[in-house]
């Protein structure tokens, strides 16, 4: 009987080229900022580049989201007054099946550099992507109630 070999390939993806990406996640963990989120987007060159921080929670993240792109973040949200981490992505519905593909394999490659505390599932569109979606899911991650989870 042959033994079917795998081997873990990489993604392709540069995460280590833009300084910017270590500085917002740096300034997101920091309890000294206001930053509750951020967001990167894969360059055409295959580098992963910061493109996006905010303090506004749910409303200025969403509108900083469309369906022509990939994105990847991280949130951060206030569990029971404990700051917590959490990765989050979303494909646009008008991309391409292989740039949807490639996106599902980047994501590996850039969650690993957040160390968060759990993922949330992206949605099939973007009118789904509501506060109420990323909240229920959030309380169903930390086994906490909607009203101690806050922005």
């Amino acid at each position: 009987k042959k033994e079917l070999y795998t081997a873990k390939r990489s993604s392709g993806l540069d995460t280590s080229s833009d300084p910017k990406i270590a500085e917002a996640l740096h300034d997101l963990k920091s309890d000294a900022t206001p930053t509750n989120w951020i967001l990167f987007k894969i360059s055409s060159s295959n580098c992963l580049q910061h493109f996006l921080s905010g303090t506004g929670g749910y409303i200025e993240f969403n509108k900083s989201l469309n369906d022509e792109d990939i994105y990847f973040g991280v949130i951060r949200v206030l569990i029971s007054e404990k700051s917590k981490f959490y990765n989050i992505s979303y494909i646009g519905d008008n991309l391409s099946g292989l740039k949807k593909g490639k996106a599902s394999m980047y994501k590996s490659a850039v969650f690993s550099i957040t160390d968060a505390h759990g993922e949330i599932a992206p949605p099939s569109s973007l009118s789904e992507f509501t506060e109420d979606y990323i909240l229920n899911f959030i309380s169903r991650l930390s086994g906490s109630t909607k009203s101690l989870i806050s922005w």
